[in-house]
């Protein structure tokens, strides 16, 4: 684990989080007119072999439990901070919770805690910290299935922790998840974790005239996304009065850059979150609402950020640049800048404002290309509030990014699990990704011109997941598909293709004849 150095005059900390949040967000009864919502949130911040992680994980408690407020009646929600030491403790703990629960019901269960996991050692599975400060024990996602299994109707899972991503085989190598065994991938669980099995997450801090502050930065996103502001809920992105689990993930990848977020299914029409689109009213009061990004991919002769936002009360507003260097987020070296565009000492008055920013690409790790983070962060009588943490890709003018494409040779239909697409290049590009029969006709697009992200891979990769469906959503039918994989680089296209995946149903074994 990994705690990274304080940052800027507010006392900004980030740590290595590990924090797990097992969450599911359903249709309250009320909306669904489907069964009941039972909600188990859990923290856990005080550990005899990791850091101190309070106050944001009992932080993260309050921001969670605001959250799903609206979907879960006080009778059928617990909250147990600090409290939860082993894993059979844990175990009980949920039978006790969601003790009743129906077929048609929801249980959400938020675990807040450390995550552990090392690379370098994937045969060893994840775990994740159960402690109450005086004794300690872990939990696997084969352990915490043990435990869920049991219990009737859908259990959506978030996780919000370093390398939260292994507890479903999401943001690791086609190496390592080709042989995992994954008890969370099934039908009946919706699982969101904050991170890729190969990345930290991380958490903000800060002290000041209001007492302690922070969570998690996916936390925070997520309250975001489930809390409605201005009249609308920033994550409903077809303003139609359902939050799907689709469109969760897209939020949370924008809104979250600190680190990428991961979902089982990878697009699912599953709804969390159900609102009346005409009775719709803020629920909280930020500083700044309304931020637009201009555009979050920049090029090496051109790397100015443009992006707006509303202030909605005065406040000194900042902004902090992290750059991605080695392989992680270099903190230590972040660059605070004060908002003067009004006022010498940051203060921004309330209203529309339009800035640009110049990165400093001398700071990214080549001359050419890399990652940055850009953090609004506002102060205002309110306390300390990180409002905003959008990644920008930084992508070269000219090269070959030497594309590659690797993943397993075969997908089963309807089993649950998942076809992992390890797509590598040198460095940041915009990727599209298509998946073709073996006669060339096309049958899903799985990404269209988007920017990589990074994952902490060795080579440099992106990962795409494809359930054997098509375009429409449904199943293809058996048989030998293609992969291929396209960017643009100062006019010029590259692109490579994985011709060798055959696709099965059922129990059907090879071999598998094409199709047309």
């Amino acid at each position: 684990m990994m705690r990274c150095v304080g940052l800027t005059k507010t006392l900004l900390r980030h740590m290595c989080c590990a924090a797990v949040l097992f969450a599911l967000c359903l249709l309250p009864a009320s909306a669904s007119g489907e069964g009941s919502v039972r909600a188990l949130f859990v923290a856990c911040e005080n550990f005899l072999s990791a850091e101190s992680i309070a106050p944001s994980a009992r932080n993260n408690l309050a921001l969670l439990t605001s959250a799903f407020a609206r979907s879960v009646a006080p009778s059928d929600l617990r909250v147990e901070n600090g409290t939860i030491a082993s894993s059979a403790a844990l175990g009980e703990t949920i039978a006790a919770a969601f003790d009743g629960a129906q077929e048609e019901d929801v249980s959400l269960l938020y675990l807040s805690t450390h995550g552990i996991y090392d690379p370098a050692m994937p045969d060893e599975p994840a775990r994740l910290l159960l402690s109450d400060g005086v004794s300690e024990d872990s939990i696997t996602a084969a352990q915490l299935a043990d435990y869920l299994d049991p219990v009737p109707g859908i259990k959506v899972v978030i996780l919000d922790a370093c390398n939260s991503g292994a507890f479903i085989g999401k943001g690791m190598p086609v190496s390592v998840v080709r042989s995992m065994n994954l008890p969370l991938n099934r039908a009946e669980y919706k699982v969101i974790a904050s991170s890729g099995g190969n990345e930290d997450a991380f958490y903000w801090n800060a002290g000041g005239n209001y007492g302690a502050q922070g969570s998690s930065y996916f936390a925070l996103a997520l309250y975001h996304a489930l809390t409605p502001q201005g009249g609308q809920y920033e994550a409903d992105q077809n303003r139609d009065g359902a939050i799907t689990l689709s469109e969760l993930s897209d939020y949370l990848l924008r809104a979250n850059g600190t680190s990428s977020a991961q979902c089982y299914p990878e697009q699912d029409d599953f709804v969390l979150v159900s609102y009346d689109v005409q009775a719709v009213s803020s629920a909280f009061d930020p500083s700044i609402a309304y931020f637009s990004l201009g555009n979050s991919i920049l090029t090496y002769d051109d790397p100015t950020l443009t992006f707006s936002f509303t202030a909605l009360r005065d406040a000194r507003i900042s902004y902090q640049i992290v750059y991605h260097q080695q392989g992680r987020w270099m903190w230590e070296n972040a660059q605070r800048i004060l908002d003067t565009s009004e006022s010498p000492d940051g203060m921004v008055s309330p209203g529309r404002k339009e800035r640009a920013l110049s990165l400093s690409v001398g700071s990214l790790s080549s001359d050419v290309a890399g990652y940055a983070l850009l953090q609004v962060i506002a102060e205002s009588e309110a306390g300390t509030e990180v409002a905003e943490s959008r990644l920008i890709s930084v992508q070269p003018i000219v090269g070959n990014p030497q594309l590659s494409l690797f993943a397993p040779l075969s997908l089963t239909l309807g089993e649950g699990r998942e076809l992992v697409i390890e797509a590598c290049h040198d460095f940041p590009v915009s990727l599209t990704l298509d998946v073709y029969t073996s006669r060339g006709v096309h049958v899903r697009n799985l990404a269209r011109s988007v920017p990589s992200r990074p994952n902490a891979l060795t080579p440099e990769a992106s990962l795409f997941y494809w359930d054997g469906r098509d375009d429409a959503g449904e199943y293809v039918l058996p048989g030998q598909y293609a992969l291929r994989l396209s960017t643009t680089v100062g006019g010029r296209q590259y692109g490579a293709v994985f011709e060798y995946v055959y696709v099965r149903e059922g129990t059907v074994m090879m071999p598998v004849q094409p199709i047309g």
